[in-house]
């Protein structure tokens, strides 16, 4: 799949809003200039910190999510679900990244954490879920929804950002927020 310039950057745009509206420090974003790949295009590069995975899961997930719901958001079409298409293409890493940060929520809940009660919704009534302890595709979705709904609230913002991206390739956590800064201004 030939990704193009514009995609990959309203991908990438999703993520840094994402972080921006969830105060999450990060050095830069960027798109490559080869798209020839899929899930090469680009990335966000967070500063790295430790938090609580039972605590800070949903946020993690959800600013992975926020790549396919921001490229979505910019081509003028609804959330829609998680398929494999999406799966397999564009979001392939950032959905293994999720996996992977639920799959160490659900072992610390089944270890004996402590966590949010709303989580109990994603976990199955019967003990011997054919599906596991914890619905992590549910979650996902969730997740997913919730982003496309945050980057919906800040469309003006992601448009500014994925063109700056277009145009630039790299922005910095500052030339971000210049971006964010500009709708208060006018």
């Amino acid at each position: 799949m030939k990704l193009t310039r514009k995609y990959v950057a309203s991908h990438e745009a999703g993520h840094a809003v994402l972080a921006v509206h969830q105060r999450v420090a990060f050095i830069d974003v960027y798109i490559g200039d080869d798209l020839e790949v899929v899930g090469e295009g680009g990335a966000l590069h967070l500063v790295p910190a430790s938090f609580g995975m039972v605590w800070g899961c949903e946020d993690e997930v959800v600013r992975k999510m926020a790549g396919e719901a921001g490229a979505r958001l910019a081509a003028g079409r609804k959330p829609g679900n998680l398929t494999f298409t999406n799966i397999l293409g564009p979001m392939h890493g950032d959905y293994l990244s999720a996996l992977d940060d639920i799959k160490s929520m659900g072992n610390r809940i089944n270890g004996g954490c402590i966590y949010p009660s709303w989580l109990n919704e994603f976990i199955p009534e019967e003990p011997d879920s054919p599906y596991g302890n914890f619905r992590a595709d549910d979650f996902c979705l969730h997740c997913y929804k919730k982003a496309y709904e945050i980057l919906a609230e800040q469309r003006k913002f992601h448009s500014r950002v994925t063109a700056a991206l277009v145009k630039n390739g790299r922005l910095t956590e500052v030339e971000v927020m210049e971006l964010k800064d500009k709708r208060r201004t006018k």
